[in-house]
């Protein structure tokens, strides 16, 4: 099967019954290396394979290549397959996708199962994956000769020494330019401290033997995710599913089984909300079109939609638009008398918002400078403010607050740290939440959960 995102055809198989189960492949690698594990794990789930772009019969457009990337057009084939939610399983470059997967789109992961790969590439790793990179697309795969030795432990090595050289046959027969960009495209990140936003349970399988992501990495991811195990596996490598495919089999479908049975008899899974707006899923695939990659998750949205339902024919403001999705969550929890003005001063984005909610008599789209509108609005008053924007927030915080009414709530989110933050932006977020605690007008509680949020009341 194929499906087209942002111009790129993209491959992938889907077969058995089951919870939804994503296998994502490594780099040099394609859905076929699933091939051997796939008709177990399809008698208990239903299996979505797919082809990551630049490798097996997807597309090979020219790089550069990223992890956001990569886990765009994951998503895009998620919501190609109709699949809601999944449980996600990559192996080295899969599990990079994996992690991505998890921290930009929240909403479709039901667990993590990751392998053989690491939350951050320090610099003499990325030094030797731009020597591969630029290696390869200068002489071929003669450059990554003996790639093949290190994916596996050396007793493995030794005892099946065929299988060795085909793995190398089948690295040499993908795209060398493809194969650089991806390889570019894992070097250089770093997001471990982004690791305590995903909340939901993950399974981290290692290899001893491991000399191409070594164990240390695992450590700091399992450190670093709030609700994660850890499994070491003795005498094994790189690729565990081919070294030790039982251990790899009966480990995953074990854990899963454990995830399905919480999460139908637990009705407080906090990451999990069945009633989100109708529209949010139209403007989640407007978003992932359009690459904007600052959109609200769920569970902020969530909390937006349950504070806006306290505030009944309140007047509401939204600082930053974006592409709507905050937004939705707070029009679905006012009531038909209250009213909402949103602003954004890119009109791009914010037209997705218009295109979707612009029908609602309740709100009203403006476009225009943050820090211009707030000082137009010196003469009303509102019971709600969403501040997700720099005015508002990080400057003209004074103006933004004179417009909030006795009792009324300011609510920000994003305050844990982000992979997208600026160089110096912490000391940013440190100053606005001592500023915030020493106001002697609000009253502030602050939630160490989703991206991280405070809501403050407007004392009387």
């Amino acid at each position: 099967m194929f499906t087209t995102i942002d111009g790129v055809r993209l491959h992938y198989e889907q077969e058995g019954q089951g919870t939804d189960l994503i296998l994502i492949h490594g780099l040099g690698m394609s859905l076929r290396d699933w091939d051997n594990c796939t008709p177990d794990l399809a008698k208990r789930h239903r299996v979505l394979r797919i082809d990551v772009r630049g490798f097996g019969e997807s597309d090979k457009p020219p790089g550069p290549y990223s992890p956001q990337l990569f886990a765009r057009d994951l998503a895009g084939v998620v919501y190609a397959s109709q699949i809601t939610r999944a449980h996600v399983a990559g192996i080295s470059m899969g599990g990079v996708i994996a992690q991505r997967l998890a921290l930009d789109f929240p909403d479709l992961v039901r667990s993590l199962t990751l392998m053989s790969t690491s939350s951050e590439v320090n610099a003499q790793a990325q030094a030797a994956w731009e020597e591969l990179a630029t290696g390869v697309e200068q002489r071929g795969f003669a450059a990554a000769e003996g790639m093949a030795d290190r994916l596996h432990a050396a007793s493995f090595t030794k005892a099946y020494p065929e299988r060795v050289q085909n793995r190398q046959r089948l690295t040499a027969a993908n795209d060398p330019h493809a194969f650089a960009a991806a390889a570019r495209a894992v070097s250089a990140f770093n997001w471990t401290a982004d690791l305590r936003r995903i909340q939901v349970p993950a399974l981290i399988l290692q290899g001893l033997e491991d000399v191409l992501t070594p164990p240390g990495g695992a450590v700091k991811m399992n450190r670093a995710l709030p609700h994660s195990r850890l499994l070491m596996i003795p005498e094994c490598g790189h690729f565990v599913p081919d070294e030790k495919p039982e251990v790899f089999i009966h480990s995953l479908l074990a854990f899963l089984a454990g995830v399905d049975f919480a999460s139908e008899t637990n009705d407080m899974t906090d990451n999990v909300n069945p009633y989100s707006p109708t529209v949010i899923e139209a403007i989640h695939q407007d978003t992932l079109a359009s690459g904007f990659s600052m959109a609200s998750e769920p569970q902020t949205g969530s909390l937006l939609r349950t504070l806006a339902a306290s505030k009944p024919s309140g007047a509401f403001l939204e600082l930053g638009t974006g592409t709507g999705l905050s937004t939705a969550w707070i029009l679905d929890g006012m009531n038909q008398d209250a009213t909402l003005v949103s602003v954004d001063n890119d009109e791009n984005v914010q037209a997705i918002a218009r295109h979707h909610l612009d029908h609602d008599p309740r709100v009203s789209f403006r476009l225009a400078d943050g820090a211009t509108f707030l000082a137009s609005l010196s003469r009303q008053k509102f019971d709600y403010i969403f501040a997700d924007t720099w005015p508002g927030k990080y400057d003209h915080l004074d103006e933004a607050l004179a417009l909030l009414k006795p009792g009324g709530l300011y609510i920000i989110d994003d305050m844990l740290p982000q992979a997208n933050w600026p160089a110096g932006h912490d000391l940013k977020v440190t100053v606005l939440v001592t500023t915030l605690e020493q106001r002697s007008d609000l009253t502030i509680t602050k939630l160490n959960w989703a991206t991280g949020l405070i809501i403050a009341a407007k004392r009387s």
